[in-house]
């Protein structure tokens, strides 16, 4: 038996895939290492590279790339130049084409570890925008409100002066805002993070600065910035379209940061639901309205679950929309799953888009009591989802489809919307 790898070892590997991480997944021919999996960050599915071991587990180990030998066809040339040391994006080395191969391989691979049929994860719905396609960003200061992001996986700020994952005004506002940041908080404490989200009803900034360390104290609220300095805001609202509707919003409330492919993720989810007009459906982790109004347009009542935060917006984006037939509970879902069932209430369907944690097992079982016929399940985190999609198969429900979508480009990340039918 041969040893591992050790520490400083320089390999050479091909390159064969894109792991769930976001790194490229490779194996060596040198005797002893047939049976290893090698992980080296910015590489591509057929590369050809020698890497320097940082570490070795008993069937992985990790490297960092020393030189490409032979590049893969599906390499390019990365449009920014912090890159190489910055980790806001993983993949733009790769062909936007690649990009998405690559997720849907991801989507595939975390199905199979959890039991499902692979073939059930569909193509990548491409974002309409490769670039430019933030509508919400945050932002790490150093000592000096110099800006910058991450590098990857590691808490050093790389500086940074453009990024082109933002939007346009996004960018604009949240790097020129960085040396007003110490006026947005509400000590004198040190700033460490800047957060931006960009109105595109109006098309200003709306900043928020976050004090370092554990005990930091609290925010003083959102502002604005012009070449004065920093101006507090009494009503932080902003405005984006989503499926056809005008919703309104605070800057705290969750959105999706690429709009034109929430647009068609909401489009594919709501066709998905295959609403009836006598159908009552069940909503969790609604939020603003996002899928929540177009559903009502088609089904006879909607049930809309989610904290009193964003239900307040809820309401209002629902009355302008002229639309009486939604319920909102502005309380937590369990606790919604719960009340429901525990009075036999039941639903026709159901939409969850969870936050990156996932439903869980409770709340599974609970979803299951309520006894929709179909359930489509949209989430940020294949991971979980696969775990909920394994609670939910157990209660009698049958996975139909995985459709991944890109909501952001350049990153590991994948979006996807899974529909569920009872059996």
């Amino acid at each position: 038996m041969h040893e591992l790898p050790r520490a400083g070892d320089i390999v050479e590997l091909s390159m064969e895939a894109i792991a769930p991480n976001g790194k490229g997944k490779g194996s060596s021919r040198a005797a002893g290492s047939e049976k290893l999996s090698f992980f080296v960050a910015r590489t591509a599915p057929g590369d050809v590279i020698t890497a320097c071991v940082t570490g070795a587990r008993k069937r992985y180990v990790e490297a960092e790339l020393v030189e490409v030998i032979e590049a893969s066809r599906l390499r390019v040339e990365p449009i920014c130049p912090h890159y190489d040391e910055c980790g806001g994006c993983q993949v733009m080395h790769l062909s936007y084409a690649a990009q998405l191969d690559a997720k849907r391989e991801i989507v595939r691979y975390i199905l199979a570890r959890h039991g499902f049929d692979r073939e059930l994860a569909g193509p990548v719905v491409a974002s309409p925008s490769e670039l430019r396609y933030r509508l919400r960003s945050k932002l790490f200061l150093t000592p000096e409100l110099t800006p910058g992001l991450r590098a990857w996986r590691s808490h050093r700020v790389v500086p940074i002066r453009q990024c082109f994952q933002m939007h346009t005004e996004l960018e604009r506002g949240l790097l020129g805002a960085a040396r007003f940041a110490p006026e947005m908080l509400a000590s004198r404490s040190p700033v460490a993070t800047l957060l931006g989200v960009c109105d595109l009803g109006s098309g200003r900034v709306l900043l928020q600065a976050g004090a370092a360390g554990e005990d930091a104290p609290r925010i003083a609220g959102w502002f604005t910035v012009d070449e004065k300095g920093a101006h507090g805001e009494t009503q932080p609202l902003c405005r984006v379209q989503a499926a056809g509707f005008d919703l309104q919003y605070a800057p705290d409330c969750f959105t999706q940061v690429n709009a034109d492919a929430n647009d068609l993720l909401v489009a594919h989810a709501v066709q998905a639901m295959a609403v009836r007009p006598t159908d009552s459906v069940l909503e969790l982790f609604s939020g603003i309205g996002n899928f929540t109004l177009p559903l009502a347009t088609r089904a006879r009542s909607v049930t809309a679950v989610e904290w009193p935060r964003a239900t307040r917006f809820a309401k209002d984006n629902a009355k302008k929309a002229g639309l009486s037939n939604i319920a909102h509970l502005g309380k937590d879902v369990v606790d919604a799953l719960r009340d429901l069932t525990g009075r036999q209430i039941r639903f026709d369907r159901a939409l969850l888009d969870p936050p990156r944690e996932g439903l869980g097992e409770t709340g599974c079982n609970l979803l299951s009591e309520a006894a929709p016929q179909r359930i489509v399940y949209v989430s940020c985190e294949p991971t979980t989802l696969a775990a909920d999609l394994a609670s939910l198969t157990r209660q009698s429900y049958r996975l139909v489809s995985v459709t991944p979508f890109d909501m952001f480009p350049q990153t590991f990340h994948v979006e996807t919307c899974a529909i569920m039918d009872k059996e």
